[in-house]
């Protein structure tokens, strides 16, 4: 009998915890527990398959340098880079640009995309582009997350 109520005492009390588990858990993803402030430790891309975005920077002006790499087993031609909804404008090298096998590629712009010094951001980014041995009008597109240098 006193074993019986023990098991009886471990499941009600054990069913009330998961409970309080899983509603804690929820509360702390919906953010309730957010002092407010973001914290984030490194910039991150997401999204990109035919690019390897190496490296990348928006500044608060919105000048914008980026680095990525071709994954694709033949050339490409970037026809069109945007960031936002928007394309960047004046940038160097100027685009079409064509871009080998493997090849890294640097480039620097301007952008419509500004913000706060030390802010954070999550820009979408698009990269139209053809493919020399194959069909025109690709696009490749991901995210960018850091935060805005000065300048």
């Amino acid at each position: 009998m006193k074993g019986q109520t023990a098991v009886e005492y471990l499941t009600t009390y054990g069913w009330a915890f998961l409970v309080i588990v899983i509603v804690l858990a929820v509360l702390f993803e919906l953010g309730v527990f957010s002092s407010g402030t973001q914290f984030q430790t490194s910039a991150s891309v997401v999204g990109f398959n035919t690019f390897n975005v190496n490296r990348f920077l928006v500044r608060s002006l919105g000048n914008f340098e980026m680095s990525l790499t071709n994954m694709l087993e033949d050339t490409v031609t970037i026809r069109e880079i945007t960031v936002d909804g928007s394309p960047l404008t004046n940038p160097s090298p100027a685009l079409p640009f064509n871009l080998t096998a493997g090849a890294n590629f640097t480039i620097t712009a301007n952008s419509s995309f500004t913000g706060t010094a030390g802010s954070l951001y999550t820009a979408k980014m698009s990269i139209r582009f053809d493919v020399d041995r194959g069909t025109a009008d690709h696009l490749d597109a991901g995210l960018l997350k850091d935060s805005y240098q000065p300048g």
